[in-house]
C-alpha cells in the first residue's frame, strides 16, 4: 500500500521534477558503485613514473598501492563530492534534455543530429552549473589535497585562487561534457531504433538499454578522452595551466629519440595505461566521472552520463514509460 501511494505521488509529479527525481536516483547508485574506477582514472591520468621505471603502472597495481596506503575505503575517497556533484547535476542534465525535448520535438523521436544538439547542450548546462564541485572532486580524487570537507574546500579554492580557481578547466570540461552527451545520445538512440523492440519481451527491455548505454558510453568515452586528461591535469594545478593550449603542449610533448628517458615525457610513457576503466566506467553515468592523452576516462564517464542500465532502467521505472 505505502508502495503504491509512492508510485501515485511520483506519477503525479511535474515532468520535469520527475526527470530531475529519477537523474538523481540513477546518480546517486551509479556514483556509489563505480568511485573506486573514477579515483583510479584521476590518479591515472596524472601518475608520475619512478624514477628508474621503464615499467608501466596499471589499474590493478594501482589499486592494490591504494589499497596499501589508504585502506580499502581509500578508494571511496572523493565520494562525498561525488554525491554533490552527481545528484544535482544529473538531475539538471535530465530536466533540461526533457524540457529541450518537449521545446522542440513533440510527439517524435530526435533524429542523430538533434540528438547531438540535445546531448550537448544539456550536459553543457550541467556541467557549468556543477564544475566548482567537480574540481573539487577531482583533487580529492587525485590524493594531493587534505580538504576535510566539500565546503571547506570550495572556501579555500575560492580564497586561495578566487573564481578562477573554482572555474579552472571549463573549456577542456565543456570539450569532454559536451560532445560527450552528444555523442553518447546519439548512439543510444539511433542503436535503439536499429533493435527490434515491438518483438523483444518488456523483461529484456532494460537488458536492450544497457547494452545500448555500454556501445554509445564507449565509443562516446574514446573520442573525448584527451579533453579529460586535460580537463583533470588544468584542475590540479590552475597556477601551472593558465590556459587549455598550456596543457596540450604539456601533455603532447614531442618525444627526440626512442631512447628519451621514461621520466621526461612521463605522460606519452603512460599514455595506454587506463584505457580499462573507460571501457568499465562506461557502465555509469559517471560519470558519470573519472597520463596522457590516452590515460583514464569519465566513463564520467563518471559525470551525469545516461551511460549505464542505472541510469536508463531506474528513469524507464520510475516514469513508466521506456528512455528515448
Amino acid at each position: 500500500m505505502e508502495s503504491l501511494q509512492e508510485e501515485t505521488a511520483l506519477q503525479r509529479m511535474h515532468p520535469v521534477l520527475k526527470a530531475f527525481v529519477c537523474g538523481s536516483i540513477s546518480g546517486t547508485c551509479s556514483t556509489l558503485l563505480f568511485q573506486p574506477l573514477d579515483l583510479l582514472k584521476t590518479r591515472l591520468q596524472t601518475l608520475q613514473p619512478s624514477v628508474n621505471g621503464s615499467s608501466r603502472v596499471g589499474m590493478v597495481t594501482l589499486i592494490f598501492r591504494v589499497v596499501r596506503t589508504e585502506s580499502l575505503l581509500g578508494l571511496w575517497k572523493g565520494v562525498s563530492p561525488s554525491f554533490a556533484r552527481c545528484i544535482p547535476g544529473v538531475g539538471i542534465y535530465f530536466s533540461t534534455l526533457y524540457t529541450m525535448k518537449q521545446k522542440f520535438l513533440v510527439d517524435r523521436s530526435p533524429t542523430a543530429l538533434e540528438s547531438v544538439f540535445l546531448g550537448a547542450t544539456s550536459r553543457a548546462v550541467a556541467g557549468i552549473c556543477m564544475l566548482p564541485v567537480t574540481v573539487v572532486k577531482t583533487r580529492y580524487e587525485s590524493g594531493r589535497f587534505g580538504y576535510g570537507s566539500v565546503y571547506g574546500a570550495l572556501k579555500n579554492i575560492y580564497q586561495t585562487e578566487g573564481a578562477r580557481g573554482m572555474f579552472s578547466g571549463l573549456t577542456a570540461t565543456l570539450l569532454r561534457d559536451a560532445p560527450f552527451s552528444g555523442i553518447y545520445l546519439m548512439f543510444y538512440t539511433q542503436t535503439k531504433k536499429l533493435a527490434p523492440q515491438d518483438q523483444l519481451d518488456p523483461a529484456l527491455m532494460p537488458l536492450l538499454n544497457f547494452g545500448c548505454g555500454i556501445f554509445a558510453g564507449i565509443l562516446a568515452s574514446l573520442a573525448t578522452q584527451p579533453a579529460d586528461v586535460i580537463k583533470t591535469h588544468m584542475q590540479l594545478s590552475p597556477q601551472k595551466y593558465h590556459r587549455t593550449t598550456q596543457a596540450i603542449a604539456f601533455i603532447y610533448k614531442v618525444v627526440p629519440s626512442s631512447s628519451c628517458p621514461v621520466t621526461e615525457h612521463p605522460e606519452k610513457s603512460l599514455a595506454p595505461l587506463s584505457l580499462l576503466p573507460v571501457f568499465t566506467e562506461a557502465l555509469a553515468p559517471g560519470a558519470p566521472t573519472r597520463v596522457g592523452a590516452a590515460g583514464g576516462n569519465e566513463a564520467s564517464a563518471s559525470y551525469l552520463l545516461p551511460s549505464g542500465w542505472y541510469l536508463v532502467s531506474i528513469r524507464s521505472f520510475l516514469q513508466g514509460t521506456p528512455a528515448q
